[in-house]
């Protein structure tokens, strides 16, 4: 768990830097660690913002630990917004 939580620290580290991105599936395991340690509101921070993290990478990890919010809000990033919608309507968000 501890190398989990420094694996993310150091990425929001390195993300937060003017000019710096994140490789394709970078910001789906920071997700999916983050949605493992429970830290809800890193990760829907983390989705709800710009971030390179595609749905069909982070969205098993989500729906495993329940993340429905966190969930719609990648839907909504990457152009989804009606599936966020259903995402809210159906499932309690956590």
């Amino acid at each position: 768990m501890r190398c989990s939580k420094a694996f993310v620290f150091c990425g929001a580290q390195v993300r937060s830097r003017k000019g710096v991105a994140a490789p394709d599936g970078v910001d789906a395991l920071a997700a999916a660690l983050l949605a493992e340690l429970g830290d809800a509101g890193r990760v829907e921070a983390l989705l709800g913002g710009a971030n390179a993290a595609p749905l069909p990478a982070a969205a098993p990890a989500l729906r495993r630990c329940g993340r429905w919010h966190a969930l719609a809000l990648l839907s909504a990033r990457r152009g989804d917004p009606a599936g966020a919608l259903r995402i809210w309507q159906a499932r309690p968000c956590s």
